[in-house]
């Protein structure tokens, strides 16, 4: 826990202005590494404000499994923002760009993913900050693997989803816009794959992951 008056960083003074926050007033505060305190808050001039912790909160808000996301890359940002947003916002605990075949994008911002990874940690007070990592190629998650008690694959072919014996690694992959080639296909076949259908619909990729990750978290 968090010990002792600190000064709130100046970005942060801006948002409590703005929310008309003033002494005596609490607030939720997380480190972005496993803990969430209340603070008590003492405003000290216009933009400057104070916080001392009062009680905390480990792991407030995290999943009881670790589920790592790897999204394909899709051409319009705001879509694949919005997908990372959601994914967060319903427990992941890392979140991948995938670079497969039909994947139309193979660069992007991280430090704009992590600006908006925290926002989605403050909007559903999560005590932890997923990892965004670096584009990984398809193949070289697959070969990267081993690590996860249950691998799933949004896929319409699959069959009902069930998330009650998955075990406490998960990855989740959702393909880009055209999903995964042929090629990507057979590869799937070679590792223990689980294939969920998410409906009777064709879904969009973010549609499928927060389809997913809502069943996924819904057993958490």
């Amino acid at each position: 826990m968090l010990s002792g008056k600190f000064e709130i960083p100046d970005a942060e003074s801006r948002h409590l202005k703005a929310l008309r926050i003033d002494s005596g007033n609490y607030i939720l505060a997380s480190n972005g590494k496993g803990l969430i305190c209340k603070l008590l808050i003492e405003r000290a001039g216009k933009n400057q404000f104070y916080g001392t912790a009062i009680e905390s909160y480990p792991n407030s808000g995290e999943a009881n499994r670790h589920i790592a996301v790897a999204l394909g890359m899709l051409d319009d940002r705001n879509r694949f923002e919005f997908a990372l947003e959601k994914s967060i916002e319903l427990g992941a605990s890392q979140f991948i760009p995938l670079i497969s075949e039909f994947a139309v994008k193979s660069k992007l911002s991280l430090e704009r993913l992590h600006s908006k990874a925290i926002a989605s940690i403050k909007q559903c007070k999560r005590a932890k900050l997923p990892e965004i990592t670096e584009p990984v190629k398809f193949i070289d998650l697959l070969n990267n693997s081993q690590g996860y008690d249950s691998i799933i694959l949004a896929d319409e072919n699959g069959s009902q989803p069930s998330a009650a014996e998955l075990g406490n690694r998960v990855l989740l992959i959702v393909g880009p816009e055209g999903g995964f080639s042929s090629h990507e296909h057979k590869k799937f076949e070679e590792i223990n794959i689980i294939k969920w259908a998410l409906g009777t619909r064709r879904l969009r990729a973010e549609t499928a992951l927060i389809a997913a990750m809502s069943i996924l978290s819904a057993f958490d």
